[in-house]
């Protein structure tokens, strides 16, 4: 999935004076596993103009193309770990009567955790609640280190929460401050906010954070509340604790959140309790498994010793999509045991982590990972080279220990998510236009952040506009129409991936947004159609 894409504003060089001239090429910074788009357009070359590139990077052809376009072409590359550094890039293009060049830097930079990379170190944890029943306003200290840079810039990404406002408090410090009004709490009552760190030499870090809005409830309402099934067993592992909680609900339930503790229960109570989202492992939204990963207590503890841990499951129903007629269940408290084994029983390359000490043999690390918001084992490359697909890099795991570690190229560890053919559309700028259809689409995470998928419809007069996406239930997708001035005609947003709206508007450019809840997977259908009708 394309990340950026270059903007360039050309000073005109070329090869000979009476040759071709390139219309915009500059010097730039690429990301490690991000692809990248550059322009080329010469335009005094013919039609049928040929453009190529030459690099001190050896493999370069092999990992890039350039398209064709209806003018010019456009270079296609995704920067993998290995090229991190400076390259020299020559361009040139040839119509058969004349030739131009032009010479440009590449610097790529990675993302992962080094020395002297951003690290949050506030807000702690995955996300906080707010009882509207006690508070109004949700305010968050941000707070970074970085060693080496005197400035941290702060900035939201992604889609920002209406009313929300990120202030600079200092060089390293920031805060969030957001007041929810009735109709957001109505509308559902968890939402991702991505906060952003950048200093002058490294790429932006990223930390998302759940807010979770407790609202009161009305007592009476028609509908079932949901019903929690959990099996505690006591777990004898250095890993984290991965628990599925059963959940079943008549219409579908919003993401549970789990809070836990360790040591002795004193009741539920959100201000003492760590809090910790949940993904839907297997179901639906209906009849679900949703896993959350809860931190060892043990990481730091001898062979033998261990450790109680217990935890809550709240979840709530959306059976009133613009009111407090909905249903919430607390259950719990689930309590086990976490006991540190007598052998031997680490995670592997790849595998979350919280620590050093539950990663592999004595010199394998646990490595933050800023592209999925996560921590991941790493195995050395001290003395064994990396395995297809991975790099030896010199970083700073989470335990401040800086070792060589095997990364993978694309810093996610995860699965790669085939995108569909209409990517990049992830803004109303880059939406394709679109008329009556079925397609077949697929919605990726872009590492800790949601995807958002834009369409373009135009209608020449009064049009009823019906628009409907069905997915796989891997991912809550929702569903907006969208004028050309970016306000909300319509909003679906259930708790299923099941959304549906149909507006009558006036004659005029409208925008589908196709987005998700939470960060995840989904494959969906996507049906419009348009007809001519009579709006008041």
């Amino acid at each position: 999935m394309i990340r950026f894409v270059l903007l360039l504003v050309l000073t005109a060089c070329g090869g000979n004076g009476a040759g071709l001239e390139f219309a915009a090429l500059s010097d730039t910074e690429a990301i490690v596993g991000q692809s990248i788009e550059v322009p080329l357009l010469a335009p005094d070359a013919s039609a049928g103009a040929e453009y190529s590139v030459d690099s001190n990077i050896s493999d370069l052809a092999e990992r890039s193309r350039i398209e064709k376009r209806a003018t010019g072409a456009v270079f296609i590359w995704t920067p993998a770990a290995r090229d991190v550094g400076r390259w020299q890039f020559t361009w040139r293009v040839a119509d058969g009567r004349r030739v131009g060049s032009q010479v440009t830097e590449f610097r790529v930079v990675t993302t992962t955790a080094s020395e002297g990379t951003p690290r949050f170190v506030a807000p702690l944890g995955a996300g906080t609640t707010l009882d509207l029943q006690s508070e109004s306003c949700f305010e968050i200290d941000i707070d970074v280190q970085d060693d080496d840079s005197e400035q941290v810039d702060f900035s939201i990404k992604g889609p920002p929460i209406a009313g929300g406002v990120l202030s600079s408090r200092g060089s390293h410090q920031a805060r969030y401050r957001w007041c929810p009004t009735p109709e957001q709490a109505a509308r559902k009552s968890q939402y991702w906010i991505n906060f952003q760190a950048k200093d002058e030499k490294h790429a932006p870090v990223t930390k998302s954070f759940l807010l979770v809005l407790r609202r009161g409830l009305e007592g009476s309402c028609p509908g079932e509340a949901p019903l929690v099934d959990f099996s505690p067993s006591d777990r004898t592992t250095v890993r984290a604790i991965e628990v599925d909680i059963d959940v079943v609900d008549d219409l579908g339930v919003q993401p549970p959140v789990v809070y836990y503790g360790v040591g002795q229960d004193q009741g539920f109570a959100i201000d003492k309790l760590f809090q910790i989202p949940t993904e839907l492992s297997s179901g639906d939204p209906s009849t679900g498994v949703w896993r959350a990963e809860i931190p060892n207590p043990n990481v730091d503890l001898l062979p033998g010793d261990s450790a109680s841990v217990h935890f809550y499951v709240s979840v709530e129903d959306n059976d009133d999509a613009s009111g407090d007629c909905d249903h919430r269940t607390i259950a719990g408290p689930y309590e086990f045991t976490v006991e540190v084994p007598l052998v031997s029983d680490v995670a592997e390359s790849c595998e979350s982590c919280q620590a050093d000490a539950q990663c592999g043999g004595d010199t394998d690390r646990c490595i933050w990972l800023p592209l999925v918001n996560g921590s991941f084992c790493a195995d050395s490359c001290s003395s064994q080279s990396c395995a297809s697909g991975y790099t030896c890099q010199l970083v700073s795991s989470v335990d401040g220990a800086f070792d060589e570690q095997c990364l993978p190229d694309d810093e996610t560890c995860a699965a790669p998510c085939i995108a569909d053919s209409y990517e990049d559309n992830d803004s109303m700028d880059e939406a394709p236009i679109i008329g009556i259809e079925s397609l077949a689409l697929t919605s990726c995470p872009a590492g800790a952040t949601n995807d958002e998928d834009w369409f373009a419809i135009s209608v020449q007069s009064d049009s009823q506009i019906s628009v409907l996406i069905d997915g796989n239930g891997q991912a809550d997708l929702d569903l907006e129409l969208v004028d050309l001035n970016g306000n909300s005609v319509q909003l679906s947003e259930s708790t299923t991936s099941f959304e549906y709206v149909d507006s009558c508007v006036p004659a005029g450019d409208y925008f589908i947004r196709v987005y998700s809840f939470s960060v995840g997977y989904s494959d969906y259908e996507l049906l419009t159609d348009i007809a001519s009708a009579t709006c008041d």
